[in-house]
């Protein structure tokens, strides 16, 4: 039985049909990056994976159970989704939001245990956050503040991690780190990842297939070798590209170039 299942799925907003007729399996302990042109529904399809948008058609099912017939609760304790970053409206601590991923697990009004604090500890550990608990999340840099929300998700003790853009808006190292963290998170624990990425060589390098979107639709699934080739990219993207492979893993390298060159 495959980890995630998702079939014939319709999602969108109100009247706005955004994805239609989605269908794909993820296997357990797999990286599977999203990808594609802006508008193409990447982040409506995590936030309907994640329960946070309900389908207009078709079924999401993990482990064999369908998520919308789960509370948020229960589906709290499989899934945790790590959105595109936004500054807080407060200035807690890392350590205040990092311990706010155990809500699912204490319930109303209760005071976490020692176990909590160690799993919270934890997370910050293997996030590199430690030495940070105390700081203000609104006074961290970006890098800082997704690792921050990393360790959140992770307190959670998920199966599955959907990430927004985890590297948006940060420069080249900061991006390497966040995935290179994700990876090792991914293959120490077996943690299922499905990320939205826009950078099609960070995709390459690290997930182990890529779901391409386009108008709403699969337009490809598949090892990156099979998704990152120059015709369905400029097709898809409307893009000229070129597609070689890198020096050192024989991974697809896109190299972009003007229209009128």
């Amino acid at each position: 039985m495959d980890f995630l299942n998702v079939v014939d799925l319709k999602s969108g907003y109100k009247n706005n049909l955004v994805l239609n007729e989605i269908s794909f399996s993820v296997k357990k302990g797999e990286f599977i990056g999203i990808i594609g042109p802006n508008g193409a529904g990447k982040t409506t399809l995590l936030k309907t994976l994640s329960h946070i948008i309900r389908p207009l058609g078709g079924k999401v099912f993990l482990k064999g159970k369908d998520i919308h017939l789960l509370s948020s609760l229960l589906l709290a304790r499989e899934c945790a989704m790590v959105g595109q970053d936004l500054l807080s409206l407060f200035s807690f601590t890392v350590e205040e939001i990092v311990l706010m991923g155990r809500n699912p697990y204490l319930g109303l009004f209760k005071q976490e245990r020692k176990e909590d604090v160690e799993i919270v500890n934890m997370a910050l550990k293997r996030t590199d956050m430690s030495l940070l608990k105390d700081r203000p999340i609104d006074e961290l840099s970006a890098g800082e503040r997704q690792r921050a929300l990393i360790a959140k998700a992770l307190v959670q003790q998920p199966q599955l991690l959907l990430l927004d853009e985890p590297t948006a808006h940060l420069d080249i190292g900061y991006q390497t780190d966040i995935l290179d963290l994700i990876r090792l998170l991914n293959r120490d624990s077996e943690l299922t990842v499905i990320c939205v990425l826009h950078d099609l060589n960070l995709a390459s390098q690290y997930c182990d297939k890529l779901l391409l979107l386009d108008k709403g639709k699969i337009a490809g699934f598949g090892p990156p070798a099979e998704i990152l080739q120059y015709d369905i990219l400029e097709r898809t993207f409307n893009a000229r590209c070129l597609v070689d492979k890198d020096i050192l893993g024989g991974k697809p390298i896109v190299i972009p170039f003007p229209k009128n060159a």
